[in-house]
């Protein structure tokens, strides 16, 4: 598939992505992934995970949402500083966008080598409930007192 998309000065798509993606929530993580790559294949926009946070262990939509919420880039952020990104979240039952911005500041051309492959991403052992036992509080008075009780967690967990 190859994609040149002719603009002026700037490319906005925001029309097909609030058609295609902000108007449909999904059920599962797996139908929002389909729905992006179809978006990929119409428009030659693609996307790489900027930010992401995965459910906790026990949350009732792990399995089918995966994530709590996650963020989106254009592959073009950082040798353009393209601001387009968007943003989806675990809400309910669904996963919807709640955040976006669909002008590219450059032309946008589909790289076929790039592809999107969370598949080596493996989560050996999650920590999660571990970390939240020994951070209860998020604040610290000082650096060296948040800097102390990591380098506790991480003698605890890694030994």
């Amino acid at each position: 598939m190859s994609h040149v998309l002719q603009f002026d000065d700037k490319m906005d798509i925001t029309e097909k992505f609030q058609q295609l993606i902000v108007s449909k929530p999904f059920p599962t993580f797996e139908n929002f992934k389909q729905t992006l790559k179809l978006f990929t294949e119409l428009t030659g926009s693609q996307f790489t995970i900027k930010r992401r946070m995965r459910h906790k262990t026990n949350a009732p939509m792990r399995d089918a949402h995966i994530f709590r919420c996650v963020t989106y880039a254009c592959i073009c952020t950082f040798s353009t500083e393209c601001e387009v990104f968007f943003h989806i979240e675990s809400k309910g039952k669904c996963i919807r966008v709640t955040q976006f911005y669909m002008t590219h500041n450059h032309e946008i051309i589909y790289n076929p080598a790039f592809e999107e492959d969370d598949s080596t991403y493996d989560v050996q052992c999650d920590l999660t409930d571990h970390f939240e036992e020994m951070f209860p509080e998020k604040c610290f008075d000082t650096f060296d007192e948040f800097w102390n009780k990591l380098k506790e967690f991480q003698a605890e967990v890694y030994t």
